[in-house]
């Protein structure tokens, strides 16, 4: 109903009244509720001389708003971190500096509306996908799938370089930051074993063609210590497009977070008290940082709210427990093929029909049956033999 009708039927509903009307009779006419009627007769009687206009139904008190001192905390912060070279200005980047200055950190969606009344919030474009439709990895393998990547190198002022190998889990969100001296396969190795004991293990690992994630360039069929430890322990690897970082980008992300957030906008003295830091950081984002992807929720929260199971490795595995004979499992490569047909495994090169030709497969390994299956849209296109030493000559 318009909002000038109504105010004429509240008035008419009272001056019937007046006349001796049925309560009865006036609902009929008006086609309203006696609780409607009793409403406005109330209204009429408390005197005001407006009472027929709607009332703003604004609360008179806002709960638990934040107050004036500590939005300008949130804008002070704001302000030091915009003439800070490097530096990111977002929710998160102003809750861990707030932390760092002794502050209470305000939760990050506060943050946010507070940025947005002080019009500083930077509008991101929505992104939009285009060209060949890349295969949808959650659907094909599971929702248990974590991505890696290599961070480095960076540098200590004098105590040198080091990298960190960080990780984050697709279903729950929850992320592990894992300095390291080297980026070799054991630095690696190491680092997985520790994200396992500390956010679970998942179905499938995604990484990007690094050679300390797959192996050898001499000899691309051994399969590195990585590969062999995930099959070991039951985590099949999931390697994106060469020259496509941005398959991996929930880690890509992670990995900006941690350079300009955290390594960015500190001293260290020494790459000790930078571990230290980087864990005191990962708990950090794991219980304060709302995520998009799940939905704003914290991770944290949410792997309870959601019932997730984590599935976290014994604190006492060590890698030179676990046998790196190679184990019944699966690899998995998602390649696009180009003009000249051919397909890259760890640099081995293999000819595909012109079918494939500007398309995104997926080639598995099979170690059991030895074998290189190749899948579009879960049809076979071409077997290989890929035959692979069961043993390994294990450094550590």
């Amino acid at each position: 109903m318009e909002h000038g009708r109504e105010e004429e039927n509240r008035q008419e509903a009272i001056r019937l009244y007046q006349q001796g009307t049925k309560v009865s009779e006036i609902c009929r006419r008006l086609e309203c509720s006696r609780r409607w009627f009793y409403k406005w007769l109330k209204r009429y009687n408390s005197g005001e001389s407006k009472w027929f206009c709607e009332r703003s139904r604004k609360p008179h008190r806002v709960a638990n708003k934040t107050s004036g001192q500590r939005e300008g905390e949130v804008i002070r912060v704001r302000q030091k971190l915009e003439k800070t070279k490097f530096s990111q200005v977002g929710a998160l980047a102003i809750q861990w500096e707030m932390q760092k200055l002794g502050l209470e950190p305000l939760p990050t969606w506060t943050i946010d509306r507070i940025l947005k009344r002080n019009n500083l919030v930077r509008e991101k474009k929505a992104y939009q996908p285009s060209g060949t439709p890349y295969p949808d990895v959650k659907q094909i393998f599971s929702d248990s799938i974590q991505q890696a990547d290599l961070v480095g190198p960076r540098h200590i002022k004098k105590d040198g370089r080091f990298y960190s190998f960080n990780v984050i889990d697709l279903e729950s969100y929850l992320a592990a930051i894992n300095p390291c001296r080297s980026k070799g396969d054991e630095a690696v190795a190491q680092g997985l074993l520790r994200t396992w004991k500390t956010i679970g293990k998942p179905d499938f690992l995604q990484m990007d063609n690094a050679l300390s994630f797959r192996g050898s360039n001499r000899h691309p069929h051994s399969l590195g210590l990585v590969l062999r430890m995930g099959l070991a322990l039951g985590v099949q690897a999931i390697f994106i497009p060469i020259g496509e970082p941005w398959r991996n980008g929930a880690v890509e992300k992670l990995q900006h977070v941690f350079d300009k957030v955290f390594f960015r906008q500190q001293f260290f003295t020494s790459y000790q008290e930078l571990k230290t830091e980087a864990k005191a950081f990962e708990t950090f984002r794991n219980e304060n940082h709302r995520c998009s992807a799940i939905a704003g929720n914290v991770p944290v929260e949410f792997v309870k709210s959601q019932g997730i199971d984590i599935h976290k490795l014994s604190a006492t595995v060590s890698l030179k427990q676990i046998d790196l004979s190679l184990a019944d499992g699966y690899i998995h490569l998602i390649r696009f093929i180009r003009s000249d047909c051919r397909l890259d495994i760890f640099g081995e090169k293999f000819r595909l029909p012109k079918s494939v030709q500007y398309e995104y497969v997926i080639a598995t390994i099979c170690t059991k049956t030895q074998c290189l299956q190749v899948r579009v849209d879960d049809q076979l296109i071409e077997a290989f033999d890929y035959r692979m030493p069961i043993e390994y000559s294990r450094k550590c």
